[in-house]
């Protein structure tokens, strides 16, 4: 009985925070291509200068200096991308803190409050038991006795 209250809404979450998870690692994703693009840049950014003054490395120079402006660009779209998703991830928590705070809070004060009720009940039970064992107890005294 106790549990069936707290069912619906626990899986509700447990659903929610699998799409949080889902939605990190897709952030980890978009960083760590941004930062593939970055280290792309820079490798070719470093071929452009040992080739650059080089008698006989102009094509090469020239054809890296192109490969370099589409790698910044692609650098540039996965940076903006990044951020796009990042920025749609802070705001899905936010959303979800602001949500569900007061609703968990009610959740656990209902179970606290079913639990006290439950803890009252058996301890009624157990006074009941005691005293009706100490009953029979002090019958069997005085039917001992007489």
């Amino acid at each position: 009985k106790e549990f069936s209250n707290y069912e619906t809404p626990l899986s509700y979450y447990l659903k929610v925070v699998h799409s949080a998870r889902s939605a990190v690692k897709c952030r980890l994703e978009a960083k760590e291509y941004y930062y593939f693009k970055l280290s792309e840049v820079n490798k070719n950014q470093s071929s452009l200068e040992k080739n650059r003054n080089r008698p006989g490395k102009e094509e090469k120079f020239y054809h890296t200096q192109g490969v370099l402006r589409r790698v910044q660009e692609e650098s540039e779209i996965a940076l903006n991308n990044y951020n796009a998703i990042n920025q749609r991830v802070m705001r899905e928590m936010d959303r979800f803190k602001r949500e569900t705070e007061v609703q968990m809070k009610k959740i656990i004060r209902e179970y606290v409050a079913l639990q006290a009720e439950y803890y009252k009940k058996i301890e009624d039970i157990w006074s009941v038991l005691i005293r009706t064992l100490e009953e029979e107890k002090e019958e069997e005294a005085v039917v001992a006795g007489v």
